[in-house]
């Protein structure tokens, strides 16, 4: 586990911030307009990482993940952020991040979960089951904020 998490801060600690989002637009998505304003999936309390996976009504979404340093080390918070686009199908919610040197598999790990809660499509890519109140992020419970 030690080796697993030293790691996805390795490859973390290379990413830059991706771009900014702004603006917040009401525009009907698809069909029956599925979303109207964000919807948020916020972290519990942990003492490993603060996580926000936002998607706006546009379309876009906000991945922004602050990885907490550990007691008695020198460790410093390190930030991963990525912005991306979104789209639904059915009951799945298709993540596509725009930082490439983000990998979703690493933050949509398998080995965390035992119902289907995502499906890693890429390095990339990943949909996600909108019928749950909670997905697993970096091994961490996020809450569906409406």
């Amino acid at each position: 586990m030690k080796v697993f998490l030293i790691t996805v801060l390795f490859l973390f600690s290379a990413c830059s911030p991706g771009k900014k989002i702004t603006g917040n637009s009401d525009t009907t998505l698809q069909a029956g307009e599925f979303r109207k304003s964000a919807v948020v999936y916020q972290s519990e309390g942990n003492g490993t990482a603060d996580i926000s996976l936002t998607l706006h009504p546009n379309q876009t979404f906000l991945f922004n993940m602050v990885i907490l340093p550990q007691p008695d080390t020198t460790e410093e918070f390190s930030v991963i952020e990525s912005a991306g686009q979104w789209s639904k199908q059915e009951e799945w919610i298709r993540l596509k991040f725009g930082n490439k040197k983000i990998l979703a598999g690493s933050l949509f790990d398998t080995t965390f979960v035992d119902s289907p809660q995502f499906r890693v499509v890429d390095d990339s890519t990943v949909d996600i089951n909108d019928t749950l109140d909670f997905i697993t992020i970096w091994g961490i419970n996020c809450s569906k904020v409406k």
